[in-house]
């Protein structure tokens, strides 16, 4: 299923965020839970991006469970980190906002996304 998505235009995600460029690669890992790098997350963050990179690490396993119904989404999510990434070019992106033009990107708003939105932002407040 992610083979097939690599096949996908990722023209509607440059023009979200008015970025144009041609792609660059992204790697994308598959931990399972005994990686290393599984050790060191928390069990409730099923993927992740290092958009500097050019990385996702995903965690299949974790998927799906809230608030990705399936590997494919939090896959298009974290595509999503790291061409923002890319678009901003070092610029920093409030976490709220990152978080916010994802979940657009990754296929509209849900009930859930603004609890998650809103989580995100008070996580920013209270922890820098």
């Amino acid at each position: 299923r992610l083979r097939e998505l690599g096949t996908v235009d990722l023209g509607a995600f440059r023009q979200l965020l008015g970025w144009y460029e041609g792609p660059e690669p992204i790697t994308v890992v598959l931990a399972s839970e005994d990686s290393a790098v599984a050790r060191h997350v928390p069990r409730w963050i099923a993927g992740f991006a290092r958009g500097d990179e050019g990385l996702i690490v995903l965690f299949p396993a974790r998927v799906p469970s809230y608030p990705y119904s399936s590997l494919v989404e939090l896959l298009r999510h974290e595509v999503a980190h790291v061409l923002i990434d890319r678009a901003s070019q070092g610029a920093g992106i409030p976490r709220w906002f990152h978080e916010g033009l994802a979940m657009l990107a990754e296929g509209g708003w849900r009930v859930s996304d603004r609890s998650r939105l809103a989580m995100s932002r008070a996580a920013t407040r209270s922890f820098g």
